[in-house]
C-alpha cells in the first residue's frame, strides 16, 4: 500500500541562494524569485520541470509519491502562485500531470478530487479498483466488510457521502451491478430497509433457502441463532423485538405459498 507523504514544511529562501540537485544557485539563475518571470517563461517545459526540481529540493519531495503532499500554498510560498494559477488553472494535479506525465497519478491521493471527478463512472470505477487493492479484496463477497470508515480513511469520502449519500451498498450496487447484493450482509440495513416487508419477506426467503429448506413448513424451525449468525440480529431485535414467532406470524401468508429450490 503507497504511504501517504507527510505534509513537508518548505525552508524560506534566505541570502539570496538556493540548490537545484545540490548546486547553489543565485536569484539571477532562479527567475521565478524575481517580481516577474520573462515573458513567456512558463511556455517552455524545460523551464517548468527546472522549477519542480528546485520546489522538489525545498520541499523534500524525493520519490514521485512524496509529491501527493503538495498543495496550492507550496506554490504561493515559492514562487510559483502564476506558473499554477495561469498554467495549471490552479489545478495542482494538472501541474503534476504535466511533470511526471508518465506516473500513474491517483487524484483522490492529493487531498480532494476534481470537481465532478466523482459524477464520471469510470473515475469511481478505477478508485474502487485501487480500494480493493487497499483492503486486499480477493473475492466479490469480501466487499461485504467494507465500511464508510474505510472510504473516509482511504481518500473516498467525497465519492462515498457525495454522490451516494453515505450508503456503501449503493457505491458497490453502481461499481458491480450485475452482482446480486444482499442489504443484510453488510455491516448494516440502510435506514428504513426493515420497515418494508418485501425486503423482510426477502430475507426470510433467503435464508430459509441458505438453510436448505424446502417446504414453507420448514421455516417454522428457524431459531435466534439463525438470524443472528445471517445478517438477520437487526430484524429481528429491532423489528419484531426479538420473536421468531412473531417473525413467522407477520410472514406466514408468503411462507405458504413460497416455492424454495435447494441452494
Amino acid at each position: 500500500m503507497m504511504q501517504q507523504a507527510i505534509h513537508p514544511v518548505c525552508s524560506d529562501y534566505a541570502d539570496g541562494k538556493d540548490t537545484i540537485a545540490g548546486l547553489s544557485l543565485s536569484t539571477t539563475e532562479l527567475p521565478w524569485m524575481n517580481p516577474r518571470v520573462p515573458n513567456g517563461f512558463w511556455d517552455v517545459r524545460q523551464n517548468r520541470l527546472r522549477y519542480f526540481s528546485w520546489l522538489g529540493s525545498r520541499c523534500g519531495f524525493l520519490a514521485a509519491e512524496d509529491w501527493y503532499a503538495l498543495r496550492k500554498h507550496h506554490f504561493q510560498r515559492n514562487s510559483g502562485g502564476g506558473l499554477l494559477r495561469n498554467r495549471y488553472r490552479s489545478s495542482v494535479q494538472n501541474a503534476m500531470a504535466d511533470f511526471l506525465p508518465d506516473y500513474g497519478w491517483k487524484p483522490w491521493l492529493f487531498g480532494g478530487s476534481p470537481n465532478g471527478y466523482w459524477k464520471v463512472q469510470a473515475n469511481r470505477a478505477t478508485y474502487l479498483d485501487w480500494l480493493g487493492k487497499q483492503l486486499k479484496i480477493s473475492q466479490t463477497t469480501d466487499w461485504y466488510n467494507v465500511t464508510g470508515a474505510d472510504f473516509f480513511n482511504h481518500h473516498g469520502g467525497g465519492l462515498l457521502n457525495g454522490e451516494f449519500n453515505g450508503c456503501v451498498q449503493s457505491v458497490l450496487s453502481d461499481y458491480l451491478p450485475e452482482y446480486r447484493w444482499r442489504a443484510w450482509l453488510f455491516r448494516s440495513v440502510p435506514q428504513s430497509f426493515w420497515k418494508h416487508i418485501g425486503n423482510r419477506q426477502e430475507y426470510v426467503f433467503w435464508l430459509g433457502k441458505r438453510l436448505g429448506f424446502r417446504k414453507p413448513g420448514d421455516w417454522f424451525r428457524l431459531t435466534r441463532d439463525h438470524f443472528c449468525q445471517n445478517g438477520g440480529a437487526g430484524l429481528l431485535a429491532g423489528y419484531y423485538n426479538g420473536s421468531i414467532q412473531l417473525a413467522i406470524s407477520e410472514l406466514s401468508s408468503g411462507l405458504r405459498d413460497a416455492q424454495v429450490s435447494t441452494p
